[in-house]
């Protein structure tokens, strides 16, 4: 599932986009979730870093423009691929200063469309191996969610849910176990301190005997994980990659 935001004061160039989308979806059977912003403020008030995949940004709009909301989103989120979408050609070169993925001046043609998509598509599923798909229920349905491998400072067996502790919060799931979500992340700098604990070593602050802080957070070391994890740890430090 990809996460796509449209952000487009006009109305029927809205519609378009959000058409071409679900168009490309069903041709290449992939599967979309979409939001659509009327203004680029409205967007900003919402938007939280690694909640989207793919944003469309119009460049001229009223109050914060694209290109400006475009700076304010890179300062949290590297991430994202940005498509530019305006009248004005002029803007191709500054669309490089927040490394945006793409550039489409209206209209769009579909064929176009489809094949800037297919590029955006493979740098996705290339990145997948740093990002973490999570299946989260919500209401009566289960969404889910890519995580940011880097964004999760640690994971926790709790009430036979595996809980995923971000930067951005909590995310509590019935799928998985901690083998399997151990084998994932280990290789990113992650080391269990307790059968119930796996933490991402850059977030570590302090260690004492009983104890591992991870920010404000502090969960329990155990006698038996000590030394492998303190052992860890120190190669991450060694390697310049814990986080100060």
């Amino acid at each position: 599932m990809i996460q796509i935001a449209i952000v487009e004061d006009d109305l029927p160039c809205r519609e378009e986009l959000k058409s071409f989308l679900l168009r490309y979806q069903k041709e290449k059977n992939c599967c979309f979730v979409l939001d659509d912003f009327a203004s680029a403020d409205a967007f900003l008030d919402s938007f939280h870093s690694g909640e989207y995949q793919m944003i469309f940004l119009d460049i001229e709009m009223p109050g914060t423009n694209g290109m400006e909301a475009a700076k304010r989103l890179r300062k949290t989120d590297d991430d994202v691929l940005l498509f530019f979408v305006t009248n004005l050609s002029q803007y191709a070169l500054e669309s490089y200063e927040v490394q945006a993925f793409n550039f489409m001046v209206k209209p769009i043609a579909y064929n176009n469309f489809f094949l800037k998509m297919e590029r955006a598509i493979e740098r996705i599923r290339n990145g997948a191996d740093d990002k973490l798909i999570v299946p989260v229920k919500e209401e009566d349905q289960t969404v889910e969610k890519v995580i940011r491998i880097s964004d999760i400072r640690y994971v926790e067996v709790y009430n036979h849910r595996m809980v995923y502790h971000t930067v951005n919060g909590e995310m509590s799931v019935r799928e998985g176990s901690m083998k399997s979500v151990s084998s994932k992340l280990e290789p990113y700098g992650f080391a269990m301190c307790d059968q119930s604990y796996l933490v991402n070593l850059r977030y570590i602050t302090a260690v004492d005997k009983e104890e591992v802080y991870v920010g404000k957070d502090v969960v329990k070391i155990s006698r038996r994980k000590r030394a492998e994890f303190l052992s860890a740890l120190s190669r991450n430090i060694s390697f310049g990659r814990t986080k100060k």
